[in-house]
């Protein structure tokens, strides 16, 4: 009897928009999670679509992540989910009428969903503005969150937008000690010359932070 043949795919594997994905493995599945791409969704609506596979050549959408604030001219960008004694905990960044723009988790009991907004805010005390969450794990258990913010004093002269990292004290709360990362430091990072929603400034960016351990 022949070997089963492992499944090959040719990009790309899913033909609909699916900004910023993240992938998360659970118990032999894989669940996809990608940035809201209807640009201002309805405040009834859900937001972050979710994909599924068993063998990350096959997906299939099994729904949204969460519902909407319930608040008019919403963006929603760039989750990540985490497992947390037991829970599943979705960070995103949302800009609202009535939130300005910051970082906040949802918990859900499956990966799936349905996810909850915990009502915690962890970054608007600290930064006016921050997306691209990524959470990681050190092999000490110390937990970390990394996300991007604007720069408008870089030593280097490159406004824009950079990365830096916090610990979490808790799944929910920042230290409020963050160390810059990485920013901008090359003419070919611009984003936007005279970037008019910033006040006309040559607008330059380095964004969706991620790390992982390499030879432990």
């Amino acid at each position: 009897m022949a070997a089963k043949k492992p499944a090959t795919y040719c990009n790309p594997f899913w033909t609909e928009s699916f900004p910023d994905p993240f992938v998360l493995k659970v118990r032999g599945r894989y669940y996809a999670y990608a940035t809201e791409h209807e640009t201002y969704p309805p405040a009834d609506s859900w937001v972050f679509p979710i994909l599924t596979s068993s063998d990350l050549v096959q997906w299939r959408e099994i729904g949204k992540a969460m519902p909407a604030f319930g608040q008019p001219y919403g963006r929603y960008w760039a989750p990540e989910v985490t497992v947390h004694n037991g829970q599943f905990l979705l960070y995103y960044a949302v800009h609202t009428s009535e939130f300005t723009g910051g970082i906040r988790v949802a918990v859900a009991d499956r990966p799936e969903g349905p996810f909850t907004d915990s009502g915690q805010d962890l970054t608007s005390s600290l930064f006016p503005w921050a997306i691209d969450p990524h959470v990681f794990r050190d092999q000490d258990g110390q937990w970390y969150l990394y996300m991007t913010i604007e720069y408008w004093d870089d030593p280097g002269g490159f406004i824009g937008s950079g990365n830096i990292v916090d610990r979490l004290i808790d799944p929910f709360t920042l230290q409020g000690h963050p160390t810059r990362v990485t920013s901008p430091q090359h003419q070919w990072q611009l984003f936007e010359a005279q970037r008019e929603a910033r006040g006309g400034v040559d607008w330059y960016t380095v964004e969706g932070p991620a790390v992982m351990r390499h030879r432990g």
